[in-house]
C-alpha cells in the first residue's frame, strides 16, 4: 500500500487541486539497503506498491525509490492473484507473500498473504489481522524499520552494514 504506509495518511490539497504528501526519506535508504541485501543473498524477491489512488505523487515517489507501482487498483486481492497467475517463475519455487497495509481496503489482501504487517496507527481491524504491528506510524520510517527487521540488521557487524550502504 502507499497512503498510510509510505505516508502519514494525510494529504495537502493546493488551490490548483494538486496534492502533496509527506514521506520519510529513511524509507528510501531502507529500500536501497534491501536491494543490496537481496542481491547478496540471491533472493528472488519482487516488491511493488499497489494503490487505490491514482495520483502522480505516488508514481513519482515510487519512481524515485525504484519501486514498481500500480495505481487505481480497486481490488488489491484480485490484482495480487492475477499477478501470481501471470508469474512465469519456476512452479517449484515456494512463493510467499508479505503484505504491508494500514486500512480496511488492505484487509482482504492481508488475510490472504502469508505474513501481514501494519504500522501502529493502522485501523484496529487491520492490526488485529497483522502478524506484525511495528511501533511506528505510517510515514514515520515505518518501512525502514520493517526492512531492518526482515534483514536482521541489528545482528550485522559494522563491516556488513558498510557493505550494504556503500
Amino acid at each position: 500500500d502507499f497512503d498510510g504506509v509510505f505516508t502519514n495518511n494525510k494529504v495537502i490539497v493546493h488551490q490548483d487541486s494538486s496534492e502533496s504528501v509527506i514521506c520519510d526519506r529513511s524509507d528510501g535508504l531502507g529500500f536501497d539497503i534491501l536491494r543490496k541485501f537481496i542481491k547478496l543473498k540471491n533472493w528472488n524477491l519482487d516488491f511493488f506498491i499497489i494503490s487505490k489512488e491514482k495520483n502522480c505523487v505516488v508514481k513519482e515517489r515510487a519512481k524515485k525509490m525504484q519501486i514498481n507501482c500500480y495505481q487505481g487498483v480497486d481490488n488489491k486481492l484480485n490484482f495480487i492473484k492475477q499477478r501470481l497467475s501471470k508469474n512465469k517463475m519456476d512452479k517449484t519455487l515456494n512463493k510467499k507473500i508479505i503484505y504491508v497495509g494500514n486500512d480496511l481496503n488492505d484487509l482482504e489482501s492481508m488475510i490472504f498473504a502469508d505474513f501481514a504487517v501494519s504500522p501502529k496507527d493502522a485501523h484496529q481491524k487491520v492490526k488485529e489481522n497483522s502478524d506484525l504491528v511495528i511501533d511506528l506510524n505510517g510515514g514515520d520510517g515505518f518501512l525502514r524499520k520493517f526492512i531492518e527487521i526482515i534483514i536482521e540488521l541489528n545482528k550485522m557487524t559494522i563491516s556488513e552494514l558498510m557493505y550494504l550502504i556503500n
